[in-house]
């Protein structure tokens, strides 16, 4: 049996302009499979990355003064992320996703004595990573290769 809905209204004259009016009455039946809970089951989660997973490396560069790259070692998908308001300040994509065996590369220009690390974020996770670069590089662009 499908829905019923039913309305009530009345009918008759326009009401007097000081009376207050009654909104019609609505019944609504639903079918059982309207009232219950889904029977469907949820999609797999995808598996989390290991942070660790993600390596890096610095090279010298030859479109830019050093690169630095990204390498994703384990067997799921990766997000790295340098961060929204700190990429959004050198103006460059702030993350991109690294399938397995996957590499990124983030081209900089030397400024200054290497940093001992960078504050980055690898599938929602903070990490703090040494670069090893001979410098401190501002960023230029963060791509996947």
């Amino acid at each position: 049996m499908g829905a019923l809905a039913v309305l009530a209204a009345s009918c008759g004259s326009a009401p007097d302009a000081g009376s207050a009016t009654t909104p019609p009455a609505t019944t609504i039946d639903l079918a059982p499979s309207q009232i219950t809970a889904s029977t469907v089951v949820a999609p797999p989660a995808p598996d989390a990355c290991d942070p660790d997973d993600v390596t890096t490396q610095a090279v010298a560069g030859v479109d830019a003064e050093v690169v630095v790259l990204f390498t994703n070692t384990g067997e799921v998908e990766c997000e790295v992320s340098l961060g929204e308001s700190w990429a959004r300040a050198h103006d460059i994509e702030p993350d991109v996703w690294l399938a397995p065996a996957a590499t990124a590369e983030l081209w900089g220009e030397c400024a200054g004595a290497s940093a001992a690390a960078w504050d980055l974020v690898v599938n929602d996770e903070p990490r703090a990573v040494a670069l090893n670069a001979p410098c401190d590089p501002v960023p230029v662009a963060f791509f996947p290769t």
